[in-house]
């Protein structure tokens, strides 16, 4: 911002988690299995994102 004297942009809460999709994915899921969870993921129609 200062060096390129632009003004500050908010990318958004989930900025990081898109950048890294998979590895949330994997993330979370490892964590419900650890709680005892079985997970099965099924992508909804309209909220892929590439």
């Amino acid at each position: 911002m200062l060096k390129n004297h632009t003004e500050y942009r908010d990318l958004g809460a989930d900025y990081l988690d898109q950048l890294q999709r998979e590895r949330v994915k994997r993330h979370l899921v490892n964590r419900l299995e650890g709680l005892g969870y079985q997970v099965n993921l099924k992508e909804l129609p309209g909220k892929a994102v590439a």
